[in-house]
């Protein structure tokens, strides 16, 4: 045994709430520093706008693809068993 453990989530934490800030600090995690001749920089991984001082993360949601990519098969599960990922960002 490895001694991994899966990423469990209490009975009823997947609602519209949890899954717009499970999403939030997703894409906060997505910021890449950049050191440049102006300075420091932020970038965004996915959208690679740069980060104004202040702002909050991106707003939009992430496909199946780079969820999964990133580990986030809960992310998908939540947001499948929500309506799918055009009700839900609708509803974002």
């Amino acid at each position: 045994r490895l001694g991994i453990r899966p990423y469990k989530t209490p009975p009823g934490y997947w609602d519209a709430d949890s899954i717009e800030d499970e999403v939030f600090d997703f894409l906060e995690g997505l910021w890449r520093r950049q050191e440049g001749p102006a300075g420091v920089a932020e970038t965004h991984e996915l959208t690679g706008e740069e980060r104004v001082p202040g702002a909050i993360a991106t707003r939009l949601l992430p496909n199946s693809r780079v969820l999964a990519d990133h580990g986030r098969q809960d992310l998908i599960y939540a947001i499948k068993m929500n309506g799918g990922f055009r009700i839900v960002a609708k509803e974002l």
